[in-house]
Order: structure tokens, then C-alpha cells, then sequence
């Protein structure tokens, strides 16, 4: 596959595309926008952030991720970057890669990371031309403000892909925006509804394993006011995290 094409036309790296999958890769890699996606679980965020990072890098761009947890950078994105990676191989690699790097001929790269990795060893990664933040909503705002440094170099691209956490933090701010004003940000938010490979069955029997309000955040994209909160979300995260269980 030629470059340039890769560069027209990413989602041909992928088997079967949704149609918002299309648009979103399209504004990420050809338009060059920074993207917010809101989206439902099982929507197909973390493969849309893997096929960016991936067509940066073959495009010899420095795409930077950072996931919650180690697992999930690695898992989540990294290894769906190395399957792309070894199915196209449209740039050779410089050398093997390692669990969270990937690094191309072309001076491509592709570098995932847990976020309780310190920031400040990140910053003189400069040129970063693709910076991802994978569920971005449940990122604290400190390490947000820490690391988007890191593009103004290279004249980056911000991607934040999330399902929702509450009105709260950077990522709410930023998709609910400022009224009457243009902020740059190319907008995508798709609840389950919308997501074509969800079934009906599968999405009922969540219905009824949540409350009404985790439903509506997790698959309907609400954000619901924090207070009155249903339970301290946060800190039950922070359980997880602590004793390396995936809540999520």
C-alpha cells in the first residue's frame, strides 16, 4: 500500500470499519485535527486510537499514548499497533519491538505508556506529532496539563478518546466547550445506538446488571452531574489501580 494512500484514506488498514470509525481516522490522520470521542463501551475507541498511532508512525510521525494502567497501554493499544504493525508492514522496523515501543525505518514511532508514569520523563520526548490520552475522562487533570507540552514542538495533534466520568476535569470542559466560540476540536460522540456490531441481547443484559445512571454513562454517553453521586466511582478506581485489577 502506497503511503500516500495510507496518508488519503487510513481505515484501510482495518477489516471492516463502522462509518464513524471512518470519519474520525479521516480527521485524525489526513485533516490533522485534534479529536475528542466520547463513545460507549465496545464502540471501537481503542481501535481507532491503535490505527492512528500506527499510520503516524508509518507516516514518520512520533505518536505518543498513554493508557490508564501498564496493562491496558499494552494490551488496549500497543498490541493492537504491533498486529497492524505485522500484517501490513508498511515500514520496516529499525529494530524488534519491545513491549510498549515500536520503532520504524523512517524514524516513525510509536511509544505507549501507563499514565502513573512520570510525566516529567516524558517531556523532553519532544516532537511528538500524535499525543493519545486513552480514556481520557478518568485522567486527572495534573498529569493533562503536564504532558500536552510535549506536542508544541512537533505541532501536534491531541486525540481523547473516553466514555464519560461526570461533569468534571479537563475532558468535560473541553467537549462542552466555551458557547459561541470555535475551539478547533473535531467532535464524536456515540452511544451504543450507534454502533452497529452491538447486540440488542448483549446490550440488554447490561441494562440490567447497572443502575439507570451507570447505563447512561457507560453506553448512552451522559454526563451526569457529580454531586449527589451514585457511589464514590473514584475511589473504587483507585482500589483497582492500587491492587492491578481491570475494573473496566
Amino acid at each position: 500500500m502506497p503511503l500516500d494512500y495510507l496518508w488519503w484514506n487510513p481505515t484501510t488498514l482495518m477489516r471492516s470499519p463502522d462509518p464513524w470509525q471512518r470519519e474520525a481516522l479521516f480527521e485524525i490522520v489526513t485533516a490533522a485535527n485534534d479529536c475528542l470521542m466520547v463513545c460507549s463501551r465496545g464502540a471501537g475507541k481503542s481501535e481507532v486510537s491503535a490505527v492512528a498511532a500506527y499510520a503516524e508512525a508509518c507516516l514518520g510521525g512520533f505518536a505518543l499514548v498513554f493508557s490508564r494502567s501498564d496493562r491496558q497501554a499494552k494490551e488496549e493499544i500497543f498490541d493492537r499497533v504491533v498486529k497492524y504493525h505485522r500484517e501490513h508492514r508498511l515500514v520496516e522496523e529499525l529494530r524488534a519491538p519491545t513491549a510498549h515501543d515500536l520503532r520504524l525505518r523512517n524514524g516513525g514511532r510509536v511509544l505507549a505508556l501507563p499514565c502513573a508514569h512520570n510525566a516529567a520523563s516524558v517531556i523532553g520526548k519532544h516532537k511528538v506529532s500524535l499525543l493519545i490520552i486513552d480514556e481520557a475522562a478518568r485522567v486527572p487533570d495534573e498529569f493533562f496539563s503536564s504532558i500536552t507540552p510535549v506536542t508544541i514542538l512537533g505541532k501536534g495533534r491531541i486525540v481523547l478518546p473516553s466514555t464519560p466520568y461526570g461533569q468534571r476535569g479537563f475532558f468535560w470542559k473541553a467537549w462542552k466547550g466555551e458557547e459561541g466560540q470555535e475551539d478547533g476540536w473535531r467532535r464524536f460522540r456515540k452511544p451504543w445506538t450507534e454502533c452497529p456490531r452491538m447486540s440488542p441481547q448483549a446490550i440488554e443484559r447490561e441494562r440490567k446488571l447497572k443502575t439507570e445512571a451507570q447505563f447512561a454513562q457507560e453506553f448512552g454517553c451522559v454526563f451526569h452531574p457529580t454531586t449527589g453521586a451514585m457511589f464514590d466511582l473514584g475511589r473504587f478506581e483507585q482500589l483497582g489501580e492500587e491492587y492491578e485489577v481491570e475494573l473496566w
